[in-house]
């Protein structure tokens, strides 16, 4: 892991995080169905109407995927076989597990914007992987708590922690497989008020549909800089360290894909 950032100043910091939240992406969420699962059984159909259609979000286009809440972007029908047998069965099987909330399976850096987001309906994926909230939250509805974990995994600490654990398939394209993102350090949401929580669903509300610029970029990014104040505060996480982050990320070669930089100057004083 001591090659996965070239900064020494960001390593250490991602190595950080775990003082501040204690617990792991294992022990908070569930992940319901990986893409490859889906993409094994499902096809695109041609029209919504076809028998057995779902609606499903099929490709991680970061034109598209720029927000933290999505359209469906097709459906999806059973798969299938040579002798043109539909896999009918497996298929309802995947359905059953559609949801809202959803992480990325695979990115590239120098593009990606968003590591999590929660779609308008129930659907599958094919790029993403489907999850859930491991763990009742007391007191708080079930579509807050997705709202606020969707915050929390699209901030830079938890955007560190992801990129900490990532699997290189190539300098700037990376993926997460389960055991890879078993260990995202993620705050012990069980020891969260039920007030951060409706804090943080209504910072999702209100940047829902804004859109996020790429992570190189997210250190001006407005919508970055709201989820980052709003879950440091909620979270414990020392702001100044989130920003020390933020900064160093924006200039890390392994996300923008340019020349390593020893001490890179802030492109904008102001937020660092």
């Amino acid at each position: 892991s001591a090659t996965q950032f070239l900064s020494n100043d960001l390593y250490r910091i991602a190595k950080d995080i775990p003082k501040y939240w204690t617990s792991t992406f294992e022990k908070q969420i569930k992940i319901k169905q990986m893409g490859r699962g889906v993409r094994g059984c499902a096809q695109i159909a041609d029209h919504p109407g076809e028998m057995y259609a779902k609606p499903a979000l099929w490709y991680h286009n970061t034109n598209y995927c720029k927000t933290l809440e999505v359209q469906p972007d097709c459906h999806v029908k059973p798969k299938e076989d040579k002798e043109g047998k539909a896999a009918v069965a497996d298929f309802e099987k995947i359905a059953a597990n559609a949801s809202r909330l959803k992480i990325t399976e695979r990115a590239d850096t120098t593009t990606v914007k968003n590591f999590a987001i929660r779609t308008t309906v129930p659907s599958l994926n094919s790029g993403w992987s489907t999850v859930e909230v491991a763990k009742t939250i007391t007191n708080v509805d079930e579509e807050t708590v997705e709202k606020a974990v969707c915050l929390i995994l699209n901030s830079t600490p938890a955007k560190l922690s992801f990129l900490l654990a990532r699997l290189n398939r190539k300098p700037s394209y990376v993926s997460f497989l389960k055991h890879s993102l078993n260990r995202v350090a993620m705050p012990l949401l069980s020891g969260m008020k039920p007030s951060a929580f409706r804090a943080l669903a209504e910072v999702y509300d209100e940047q829902k549909s804004q859109a996020r610029k790429r992570l190189p970029e997210a250190h001006n990014c407005p919508v970055q800089l709201a989820i980052d104040n709003q879950v440091c505060k909620y979270t414990d996480f020392p702001e100044k360290l989130c920003r020390q982050a933020r900064h160093l990320l924006s200039h890390e070669p392994m996300v923008t894909g340019q020349r390593y930089q020893s001490n890179p100057e802030p492109t904008n004083p102001e937020l660092f």
